[in-house]
């Protein structure tokens, strides 16, 4: 998805790397189909933006149960040690 942008009766403009890019429609479209097209570009950005902090979530949950994994590995393997070390 390309934002920031514009959108007016004649075309969709938005700016990449500083270069002017302008989209014109085929025919005018109707406000209402305007709008439409701004809802839903919204929408799909809010649903990018849910999946991308779900996927953080996820990869620091993942990061945390290895550490946690290994601080178990580690308790076990130091009381196994006090034991050989004990007889």
């Amino acid at each position: 998805m390309i934002i920031p942008y514009k959108i007016n009766h004649e075309n969709i403009i938005s700016k990449i790397n500083g270069s002017k890019l302008v989209f014109p429609f085929l025919e005018k479209p109707k406000t209402r189909n305007l709008n439409l097209i701004k809802v839903c570009s919204i929408h799909a950005h809010y649903i990018n933006t849910l999946i991308q902090e779900k996927q953080t979530h996820l990869i620091k949950d993942v990061f945390l149960q290895k550490i946690k994994q290994q601080l178990q590995n580690s308790i076990l393997q130091k009381k196994k040690l006090q034991n050989f070390k004990a007889r």
